[in-house]
């Protein structure tokens, strides 16, 4: 079995634009507060994304049906200029599990992709609706710890939280969505590799 997920990719300017924001706001979080008490497990920039839809478990055999599936949603999806000007936290900046990136001028073009890329996967037994809001996101990191969950460590991540929107907000980091793309999840030693199993370009 594959582990498998559908994804737009950021162009490399993008990422290497998002590299120079985490690294200020790495060492923003060690100067600050955060100290021992909050563990932030940084996403590997050559592993940012928007993701569509995660499929989990796949078949090999089901490959090339997939991508004949995500072919004409690739191909009647327009391809847009993609403008990260956000940033936030899941399920909430209060009590943030993900720090996310956003591009929200787009919502209603990346909704209307995953809503298609759902409907294209149904008939192949995928069901990937989880109920929760869609958002044009890049996952940055996850919160694996908040020691003790004191009101010291909340407001410590929510005085990084403001600095990452302050940043993206005063030099938003554009990309091309230029294609639709089936990833493989693998695990390697140090961490995750993705690798592309078929491409399909935006707009035909």
């Amino acid at each position: 079995m594959l582990r498998t997920f559908v994804a737009v990719p950021l162009e490399e300017a993008a990422r290497a634009g998002i590299a120079e924001h985490l690294a200020v706001w790495r060492r923003a979080g060690q100067r600050g507060s955060l100290g021992p008490t909050v563990a932030l497990r940084w996403v590997p920039v050559e592993n940012l994304h928007l993701t569509v839809a995660f499929l989990g478990a796949t078949a090999e055999r089901l490959v090339p049906r997939i991508a004949e599936a995500l072919s004409p949603v690739a191909a009647r999806t327009a391809a847009p200029e993609l403008r990260f000007d956000a940033a936030g936290a899941f399920p909430t900046a209060a009590r943030p599990r993900v720090v996310w990136l956003g591009a929200p001028a787009e919502e209603r073009w990346f909704g209307t992709l995953v809503r298609d890329v759902r409907a294209a996967l149904a008939p192949l037994g995928f069901t990937l609706d989880d109920g929760r809001p869609i958002r044009t996101h890049v996952t940055l990191a996850r919160v694996g710890r908040v020691v003790g969950e004191e009101p010291a460590a909340r407001l410590a991540l929510g005085e990084l939280l403001g600095r990452l929107e302050r940043a993206v907000g005063e030099a938003p980091i554009g990309s091309h969505a230029d294609r639709l793309v089936l990833y493989e999840s693998r695990q390697v030693p140090g961490g995750v590799r993705y690798a592309a199993l078929a491409e399909f370009p935006l707009g035909g």
